[in-house]
């Protein structure tokens, strides 16, 4: 469609683009996935799946996870010379034995 029509039919007469889809099922999978890790994450024991493909990795139990996990708060660092800010919320955080941090973050 063109832009000018776009623009008579939102102006002139009030009819808008039908919204997206919700995202109620990714929420669902969002919220059952961190319940499950978090079940393994109390024990300190790797999910199947890590286990399946064998990915030498436990959830990290940290007291601020739900901070971070908090899209209001989240992560955040100032990168000081630019004073430049960083900032997102953690889906999860996953440690390896060798120390490694592996995050994934929402968009």
């Amino acid at each position: 469609m063109s832009a000018l029509f776009l623009i008579l039919l939102t102006m002139v007469h009030e009819i808008t683009r039908p919204s997206g889809p919700p995202f109620t099922l990714n929420l669902a999978i969002d919220r059952l996935l961190k319940e499950e890790f978090d079940q393994y994450r109390v024990v300190g024991k790797p999910h199947p799946v890590m286990e399946q493909y064998e990915i030498d990795a436990l959830p990290l139990q940290h007291e601020q996870l739900d901070t971070w996990r908090n899209s209001r708060k989240g992560v955040q660092v100032e990168y000081e010379p630019s004073g430049f800010l960083v900032y997102g919320a953690v889906d999860d955080l996953w440690v390896s034995p060798k120390c490694q941090l592996d995050a994934t973050f929402r968009n």
